[in-house]
């Protein structure tokens, strides 16, 4: 099982001290630098995020070949929990956090807690400037010394926001997939249920916290 993921190094003059880590799980794309534990060096998955400015921060599969994922954009970091073998397309859980506490003593970062139903997006051109808008209003809520926000504020903090939100989402969740289908060498298949019924419930707020 392949647990915490720090320090990757994009560099192609490191190849040679590359070499390839096998798991059970058969993600034998993964590689690590020798003696140097917990380093990710240069794949082709690697670069495919480079390109994203993501920084991956965690990936660990279960088992059950349940991948457990995280990543940070800026001081946005996103937590997902992706089953390769039947992937969500509804309900799926997203932890997002946010790390520009500058103004707020003690407080290390919020986090939202949501899930959203999957939509057909473009997927290459990304723009974060939605949770920008979203936290703001999660920190005009914030009370000092409380660890979650209270749930009668999560209409007024979504209100406008929620389409934005579960398209910046699913755009997400597919380079995920993507980043994956790279790392294991093989095509993830969405399931193809249909989400019409869902279309005026796409996302919900599960919950709001405050890490000190």
């Amino acid at each position: 099982m392949l647990n915490k993921i720090e320090n990757i190094n994009l560099k192609p003059e490191m190849r040679n001290e590359i070499k390839s880590s096998r798991k059970e799980s058969g993600f034998n794309k993964v590689y690590k630098k020798e003696n140097f534990a917990d380093t990710l060096t240069y794949s082709s998955a690697l670069i495919y995020i480079s390109h994203l400015n993501w920084k991956l921060k965690k990936f660990s599969v279960s088992s059950e070949e349940l991948i457990d994922v995280e990543f940070q954009y800026e001081n946005y970091a996103f937590n997902f929990l992706v089953n390769t073998k039947s992937p969500s397309v509804k309900d799926i859980p997203v932890k997002i956090s946010d790390f520009s506490t500058d103004s707020y003593s003690k407080v290390n970062r919020f986090i939202l807690d949501v899930s959203f139903n999957h939509r057909t997006v473009n997927y290459e051109y990304i723009s974060y400037e939605v949770l920008n808008n979203i936290f703001s209003k999660i920190k005009t809520f914030f009370i000092p010394g409380e660890s979650e926000v209270n749930s009668t504020y999560y209409f007024s903090i979504l209100n406008g926001f929620e389409e934005k939100l579960c398209n910046l989402l699913s755009q997400i969740y597919i380079n995920i997939i993507n980043f994956i289908e790279k790392l294991n060498n093989k095509k993830i298949i969405l399931g193809s249920e249909d989400l019409s019924v869902y279309s005026g419930n796409n996302l919900s707020i599960k919950g709001i916290y405050i890490e000190y």
